[in-house]
């Protein structure tokens, strides 16, 4: 939640290890404001701060809605909410992600791929 008044917030996530790793994000009652969202870990942008817009294509899947990011988890992340001017009121911030894990196969007696286990 970005509150009335403000012009940023920032909040941590702890991050499972994944092999794809997507981020997609809305923003609630933006009042016309140029809202912009941002990642980072331990300081380092995972990516650049965008316009809310950019992380919600609204149409299709979630991978197609979503932002694939250069990152494979495992760590903290710091998501930053950032507005040029103070709000008249606050304004909700959802981020949600996917992770995807590379699938985990073995070999039966005739050589064949079949699904294992971790």
């Amino acid at each position: 939640m970005l509150a009335a008044g403000s012009t940023s917030k920032t909040a941590t996530i702890n991050m499972p290890v994944g092999t794809d790793i997507y981020a997609g994000a809305i923003v609630k009652n933006d009042q016309g404001k140029l809202i912009r969202l941002g990642l980072e870990e331990n300081g380092q942008k995972i990516h650049e701060q965008l316009a809310a817009d950019w992380w919600d294509g609204q149409l299709g899947s979630f991978q197609q809605r979503a932002l694939l990011l250069n990152y494979e988890g495992g760590s903290t992340l710091t998501a930053t909410v950032t507005t040029a001017n103070e709000l008249a009121e606050a304004v909700e911030v959802e981020f949600a992600f996917q992770i995807w894990q590379k699938p985990v196969y073995d070999t039966d007696d005739n050589g064949n791929l079949v699904p294992g286990s971790c």
